[in-house]
């Protein structure tokens, strides 16, 4: 499997010249679970990891910041290739996240780490954030790294 990128996304990934063990600690880190990381740390997904290689691309790379692209090219055993580009994500500014989306997100990465109640004020911070105070904002932020409130 082959995965051409942005030249900067593939040094955020750490992918160029990472070992897959490598990989899964950085994708707990990114995605603030150890649940994704032990199943990428199974044996079959591990193997696959390694026949994986992601690539920077000038061509991709020159099309930031009006999109998001990415090259995805899969060898088959058999010999077929399938190929797929995709020129942004969900959640990129030409197809932004929907409020649910968002608040989704904040609760899978969030759970593990901070209250309900905490979640929920910053939730109503960030719906409001044009009407409410920077202090109490860089308060609340502040709980979060278990610092005073």
């Amino acid at each position: 499997m082959r995965i051409r990128v942005l030249d900067s996304l593939a040094c955020a990934l750490g992918a160029l010249d990472a070992e897959p063990p490598k990989r899964v600690r950085q994708v707990e880190m990114q995605l603030g679970g150890s649940a994704l990381a032990s199943l990428i740390a199974g044996d079959d997904v591990q193997q696959l990891l390694r026949r994986v290689v992601v690539r920077p691309d000038e061509a991709l790379s020159a099309r930031f910041p009006a999109q998001m692209p990415a090259r995805l090219r899969v060898r088959r055993r058999d010999g077929t290739v399938l190929r797929r580009d995709k020129s942004d994500r969900e959640g990129f500014a030409t197809r932004p996240w929907s409020w649910a989306l968002a608040i989704e997100k904040l609760e899978s990465l969030a759970a593990p780490r901070a209250s309900a109640d905490w979640r929920r004020r910053l939730v109503h911070a960030v719906a409001h954030l044009e009407r409410i105070d920077v202090a109490k904002l860089a308060s609340l932020l502040r709980e979060a790294r278990g610092g005073e409130p």
